[in-house]
């Protein structure tokens, strides 16, 4: 079946976005093990209890990004759900983009989407996870580090570094993993005088072979569940 290029560049996100708004009332009073206590920090951080609200057990990147809603008298478990839609969002937005770097058929791309979209959905209503928000950090952070200017601008490196803090506070995992990888990265040290001469093609290709664990480690533990 051959799809027109439109349907990959608008129609399919937005399709994600119809569809899930449609069954998010499905999931209305639907939640995991972790999820109350993500919620009760989100409600100390709103009314102000940084004391009780800071701790060293659950990461706080989505009770931070929850509290708006609540500040505003939005359920909590469809908060927790907005944020998982929009999560997968950007997630099939960067799927798009990996394609097309990586030069994948069109149709073959148009049904990966398009599969992705139950998928995502199934994923940000069903297991409500914060595994799920750090993903499109992930592979933001991964797009920029193979892309082919990489090395053109330090403004990369400096956007890598805040996906990287980003996932990090959405799951403190994702700290090591960043660390190790950013840090011992061979391509990063043509920032401080190309000592080992990488070029572009280079980094390229030293990224594409060890960045996708983090996320296959983020989809196991997604599944883990």
């Amino acid at each position: 079946m051959i799809l027109p290029s439109w349907l990959t560049r608008n129609f399919i996100p937005v399709l994600y976005l119809v569809i899930g708004g449609m069954i998010l009332p499905l999931y209305r009073f639907h939640l995991c093990t972790d999820t109350p206590s993500y919620i009760s920090i989100a409600k100390k951080y709103a009314t102000g209890d940084y004391f009780n609200a800071v701790n060293g057990f659950w990461s706080p990147l989505i009770s931070w990004l929850l509290v708006p809603f609540l500040m505003f008298q939005i359920d909590p478990l469809v908060a927790f759900n907005t944020l998982g839609l929009l999560s997968g969002l950007v997630l099939i937005i960067m799927l798009k983009k990996y394609f097309i770097m990586f030069e994948i058929d069109q149709n073959v791309a148009n049904s990966f989407l398009l599969t992705s979209v139950l998928l995502c959905i199934s994923i940000a209503y069903g297991y409500m996870t914060p595994d799920f928000l750090a993903l499109p950090f992930l592979l933001v952070y991964i797009y920029i580090l193979i892309s082919p200017g990489y090395l053109k601008k330090i403004q990369n490196a400096i956007l890598c570094g805040i996906c990287g803090a980003l996932a990090a506070y959405a799951k403190g995992y994702n700290f090591y993993f960043f660390a190790i990888h950013i840090f011992h990265n061979p391509c990063n040290l043509v920032l401080y005088g190309n000592k080992y001469h990488l070029t572009n093609k280079n980094c390229y290709d030293v990224n594409l072979r060890i960045s996708p664990l983090s996320v296959f480690d983020n989809y196991m533990d997604i599944y883990s569940f």
